[in-house]
């Protein structure tokens, strides 16, 4: 617009708008003007034009995303057993990727800004950077990318390029994939193949080619809805966006955000969704050169995709997100949502405060505690800083972090509380019920007649298995056992496109699913 290139030197824009149930693009701008002429006043001697025609940057471009990525970092850490109420340091951390000095890296907030304790929640919603390579290095690295993949990015095939700062945009996407990408969290991890195109006739009006609907389960949906909460709750992004804030909320409609920037401002970046809409805005220039400092995609972004939105929305009915299920927080020191305890021996208090590698093994985040934390290449850096953030901001810190004269039980210390509506209390982790080997997997096409098959673990002891076909009940039965392979063969009464939902329920009542999606 006109006014992003008086004000931020952003000549040019792009976006994307989708239906998240089809994967349809509904509408697609890929330039300012795509068969226009540079502009004589964007260019100056010996200096490429900053608005070029015949670039897509939609389709064309690949650009750093900022932080655009970032809700799938911290749904990946969802996946290994972290929650939203988890509690991390945002404070200033050296960050040694192969144990040499020359490659140390240490991100800063986008304000310059630390924080001390906050939750994953606040982390993702404020944008905080720190946390955020805090928690790719948590997630795993190689899940994260994975996760990217699948949920629809189709670039960041180069992994050696990348490393801790994947998270904060260190690779290049494009526009379409990561609106792609947003409509599967919007579909609670279910992924439709994005289509631009769909039939194209001959001259006779014979069909060569006809838009066919492809969907696959990439996660569990109760990830991906923990992701979509904190994305629409504006309370928790209001601290970054200030007034700007005002153009994030829709009247009657549930919508998610998150917006992206790249360090030198040559990207802005701003992707929501509703349940039944997808809208992507790129704003920058095609030449790749940087907007002044001020165009952030709050400013240079959002008012384009606010104005875009709010037209269309008119054409949709009021719909809201599915709740994420209860969170049951595991009895840890920081995954409880607590960033320090006291325990009390012998009448002795100690107070502890560490970094979250001091509690959690990055292989079992969920198991014990590590017996020893410093064989973790990065707790010493993490504790460092911990330590010289608590010594310049909790009164009597000397009196923190004494060595326990014993092995103590976290639970036992960990006090009920309240986080943001959640009660959080102390309680015993759950047993696992693990379904695996789900066969004929996600978008497979099957003929008659085919088996279906799975893997089933419940440590508490099975107690029942249901398969339902469509949401109808087509097998049941009961059992004892730990462990069973499931079978059931189906010959008959199949649909074009098939949904197969395993419940396993154990002996305590506590229930899994797992689904494929299946056509004929």
């Amino acid at each position: 617009s006109a006014r992003n290139a008086e004000l931020y030197k952003s000549h040019n824009g792009a976006l994307v708008a989708q239906d998240p149930k089809t994967g349809q693009v509904l509408a697609l701008a890929g330039s300012k003007d795509y068969f226009g002429e540079p502009e004589p006043t964007a260019c100056t001697v010996g200096k490429t034009c900053q608005f070029e025609g015949n670039f897509n940057v939609a389709t064309q471009g690949f650009r750093q995303p900022g932080s655009a990525l970032k809700p799938f970092v911290y749904l990946t850490a969802f996946q290994k057993g972290y929650s939203p109420k988890t509690k991390i340091f945002d404070v200033s951390t050296e960050f040694d990727l192969r144990d040499t000095p020359e490659t140390s890296y240490r991100p800063v907030n986008f304000d310059g800004q630390v924080r001390g304790p906050v939750s994953f929640e606040e982390a993702l919603a404020q944008s905080l950077n720190i946390p955020a390579v805090k928690t790719l290095y948590l997630a795993g690295f190689d899940d994260a990318l994975k996760n990217l993949h699948r949920f629809g990015i189709t670039s960041l095939q180069e992994r050696w390029r990348y490393g801790l700062s994947l998270t904060l945009g260190g690779g290049e996407v494009t526009l379409v994939d990561l609106v792609n990408a947003y409509a599967t969290l919007s579909q609670e991890g279910i992924r439709h193949n994005q289509v631009m195109v769909l039939e194209v006739d001959d001259a006779r009006g014979t069909v060569l080619e006809e838009y066919r609907d492809h969907a696959e389960r990439v996660a569990e949906p109760q990830h991906a809805r923990l992701i979509t909460q904190i994305l629409s709750t504006p309370e928790l992004r209001a601290p970054i966006f200030g007034q700007s804030n005002a153009l994030t909320v829709f009247p009657n409609y549930d919508v998610a955000l998150k917006t992206g920037t790249t360090e030198d401002h040559r990207d802005a970046w701003t992707v929501g969704y509703t349940p039944s809409l997808v809208v992507g805005v790129w704003a920058g220039n095609n030449d790749n050169s940087p907007m002044i400092r001020q165009g952030s995609s709050i400013l240079a972004a959002v008012p384009i995709w606010n104005s875009f939105l709010k037209e269309a929305l008119r054409e949709y009915p009021s719909e809201t997100f599915e709740k994420p299920e209860p969170l049951v927080l595991p009895p840890k020191p920081m995954l409880h949502g607590q960033h320090e305890f006291i325990p009390v021996i012998r009448g002795v208090a100690y107070p502890q405060t560490h970094s979250i590698l001091y509690y959690v093994d990055r292989a079992d985040p969920l198991g014990p505690p590590p017996d020893n934390p410093t064989t973790d290449p990065q707790f010493e850096n993490w504790e460092a800083a911990v330590v010289d953030w608590a010594r310049t901001t909790i009164p009597a810190f000397l009196n923190y972090n004494q060595p326990l004269p014993e092995s103590i039980d976290f639970s036992s210390y960990l006090t009920t509380s309240t986080v943001r509506g959640t009660r959080i209390v102390p309680t015993p982790m759950p047993r696992a019920i693990t379904i695996s080997a789900l066969k004929p997997e996600t978008g497979s096409f099957v003929t008659l007649p085919f088996t279906i098959e799975a893997s089933v673990v419940a440590e508490n002891g099975i107690a029942r298995i249901e398969l339902f076909h469509n949401r109808r009940l087509v097998n049941s039965f009961s059992l004892s056992e730990p462990r069973y392979y499931y079978t059931y063969r189906l010959e008959g009464g199949v649909d074009p496109q098939n949904l197969f939902e395993l419940v396993v329920t154990d002996r305590s009542g506590k229930s899994a699913v797992r689904q494929t999606i299946l056509y004929h």
